[in-house]
């Protein structure tokens, strides 16, 4: 039996407030080079060229998504290439 102790969020150390400016700069940092870019044509080496402003565009597009709750509708499709 789970308590309702154990499934805080703040008891275990689960973040759930919005994304921070440094965490958008860590995943950015992440990112592998050298991979297609998406459907929106944004490769990862276009955002490594300068995180603070990728950062600073991307938290205020984070807030937006995270103050409406609501995901973009591109975000929901992907595209899947064969090759043989």
């Amino acid at each position: 039996m789970i308590h309702e102790k154990e499934c805080n969020p703040v008891l275990i150390g689960i973040k759930t407030g919005p994304i921070t400016r440094e965490e958008i700069k860590t995943a950015i940092k992440q990112m592998r080079n050298g991979k297609a870019a998406d459907r929106d044509n944004i490769a990862a080496e276009l955002l490594k060229a300068d995180k603070e402003i990728a950062a600073t565009e991307l938290e205020d597009l984070f807030e937006v998504i995270w103050n409406t709750e609501t995901i973009p509708g591109d975000w929901t499709k992907g595209i899947i290439v064969k090759i043989p």
